[in-house]
């Protein structure tokens, strides 16, 4: 089994260029495929062939999720990636600083350059960007207020240039020193690039919206937070927020040691919760979701339309809850310290609890896949 779903990647994955996203969603592709078809295989007796076929299938369209993260290999153009050398100093050819006196909102816009933003303990909100091509007439940043918002623009380079370029998240071709007594509302739009943000401790308000590209948080802690993306991922770790709201066409989404009440909607993709703390919901057309809880604080809500749920919760937890698969399989393990009580015990359906219902309760449903609560 691990072979055949190999060998079916290889082919959908052969005719784009490598980089780090492909090869994390071809990883998430691969235990999502695996674990589904052995659900398959056990649950409806298949052979191997069989239940890999019937796993793609209910993955729905992978070749459209990669063909939105990845880039295509051409047999007409070279590609060239350029790795900055970070012992080396980069030439500075804007920097400045400003007061975020009176300033509530601050709305950032670039395409398809690399982003940083980090917090500093100065009063001011400093602008840094590198050169990161040999042209003189780079365009620069530009900066302007107006009455309680602050907004900083970063031209495209409309330069024709040959390949591919790749920007480093260690190098980035902006950097943004963030006050860190600044709690207002932080908005940002781009397009194909990177943006990173980083010790972001202010709790303030963030909205993320980008066509298609990388957007990755660390140590960061928020009020309430937003996303908005076509295709690409977002990659979240060490953070809280109060709330976060993300809504995607395709791509994945995966949040780690996470603390929070979030809502998570897609179209096709994966969405990973790893060691996170918290409740919500996580709803995915065609795709998978792997939801692994350190602590459940309120309601869980799952759902698939084609595709397979995997919820892991602490085994001391007692809950209700419901599991509901149209064409597919449902299953809860006998992992738990409690009870499992069930009022319907079904391949398809099963409702009841593990110890007292009324902790929380658990929703997971599927219309083609499995779903499964260990």
């Amino acid at each position: 089994m691990d072979t055949l779903i190999k060998n079916k990647l290889t082919q959908l994955f052969k005719d784009y260029v490598p980089s780090s996203d492909l090869d994390d969603l071809h990883d998430e592709m691969y235990d999502d495929l695996f674990e589904s078809a052995n659900d398959i295989k056990h649950t409806e007796q298949l052979s191997d062939q069989e239940s890999v076929v019937k796993a793609f299938q209910q993955m729905g369209d992978l070749a459209d999720v990669i063909a939105k993260t990845g880039t295509k290999k051409s047999s007409h153009s070279f590609a060239f990636e350029f790795v900055f050398d970070s012992k080396k100093q980069q030439k500075i050819i804007y920097e400045d600083d400003f007061s975020l006196e009176k300033i509530d909102q601050i709305d950032m816009s670039f395409k398809s350059d690399a982003v940083r933003i980090v917090s500093t303990s100065s009063e001011k909100l400093k602008v840094t960007q590198y050169a990161k091509t040999n042209l003189l007439n780079e365009p620069l940043v530009q900066v302007s207020r107006k009455n309680s918002r602050l907004t900083l623009l970063l031209p495209e380079n409309h330069h024709i240039t040959i390949g591919l370029f790749a920007s480093d998240l260690q190098q980035p071709k902006l950097l943004i020193e963030l006050p860190q007594r600044f709690t207002g509302q932080l908005n940002t739009r781009f397009s194909s690039g990177s943006l990173r943000l980083s010790n972001l401790q202010n709790k303030l308000s963030s909205e993320a919206h980008f066509t298609s590209g990388l957007l990755q948080i660390d140590k960061c802690f928020f009020s309430n937070f937003n996303s908005i993306f076509s295709s690409g991922s977002v990659k979240i770790k060490q953070s809280s927020f109060e709330n976060s709201n993300t809504n995607f066409s395709s791509g994945s989404i995966r949040l780690k040691d996470v603390e929070g009440r979030y809502a998570i909607q897609g179209s096709s993709g994966s969405i990973h919760l790893d060691n996170v703390i918290g409740a919500g919901s996580a709803t995915i057309r065609s795709g998978s979701v792997h939801a692994s809880f350190q602590k459940v604080t309120d309601d869980l809500n799952f759902s698939a339309a084609s595709g397979s749920l995997k919820i892991h919760l602490p085994h001391e937890d007692q809950f209700s809850f419901k599991l509901a698969s149209r064409s597919g399989s449902v299953k809860i393990r006998d992992n738990f310290n409690a009870e499992i009580n069930f009022d319907i015990d079904s391949n398809s359906g099963k409702l009841g609890s593990v110890g007292d219902p009324t902790q929380y309760r658990v929703s997971a449903q599927t219309a083609s896949g499995s779903a499964v609560i260990d």
